[in-house]
């Protein structure tokens, strides 16, 4: 991969933080950003573009930052909805283990 004209003052500040070993994190950056700016991704970008803001949220959240502050904000928002309902759901797991935990106490106090 290419490192010269990175334009990206996070990834650069990467680049003199991380050893040369470890290039392939820099590469993952370098691609995610090259794919936020990017107007229409292949679905084989699309797909990498998904595992790889997955595996880096913090640094895709950076990056987005630098590159449209607005796209930032709204990622930082449906981040916060999905962690509201993921959490809405795990409730509703607890309760319905607990609600079946009851009704198996109760068949077995009736036997």
């Amino acid at each position: 991969m290419d490192y010269n004209n990175i334009e990206s003052p996070f990834i650069l500040e990467k680049i003199k933080t991380t050893t040369w070993p470890k290039r392939d994190y820099i590469n993952h950056l370098l691609s995610i950003y090259r794919m936020i700016r990017k107007q229409h991704l292949s679905a084989m970008e699309g797909q990498s573009f998904w595992i790889l803001r997955g595996k880096y949220k913090s640094e895709y959240l950076m990056l987005l930052k630098e590159y449209s502050p607005e796209k930032y904000e709204k990622q930082l928002q449906i981040n916060l909805e999905r962690e509201e309902e993921e959490r809405i759901n795990e409730e509703k797991r607890k309760m319905q283990k607990e609600q079946e935990l009851r009704e198996q106490k109760e068949a077995l106090q009736q036997t």
